[in-house]
């Protein structure tokens, strides 16, 4: 499965969704994680990522939201680029 294109229009989707402002990297809120939990999971959803692979997928979106809420602020993850987004999916380990 090509999860990296996927991720890609995940990542756009869901950091583009956040709108906070001035928040330091540790300040993201519940609701900032929680609206890109449910992009991320969505966007996989969507691109007909089969069901037997929910629980690694979900694995995989809290691992991106771990490394980009630890790195960047709500504000500065809106902006990542796509090369951005693959350097830190390279950071979780997924196994397909």
């Amino acid at each position: 499965m090509k999860v990296t294109g996927v991720f890609v229009s995940i990542g756009l989707a869901a950091l583009l969704s956040l709108s906070s402002c001035n928040q330091s990297k540790s300040d993201w809120s519940q609701e900032d994680k929680d609206k890109w939990l449910k992009t991320c999971n969505d966007t996989f959803a969507n691109n007909a990522v089969r069901q037997d692979d929910k629980e690694q997928l979900e694995d995989l979106c809290k691992c991106m939201l771990d490394e980009t809420s630890r790195k960047y602020t709500v504000e500065e993850a809106a902006n990542l680029t796509i090369d951005d987004q693959r350097k830190l999916l390279e950071n979780c380990n997924y196994s397909w």
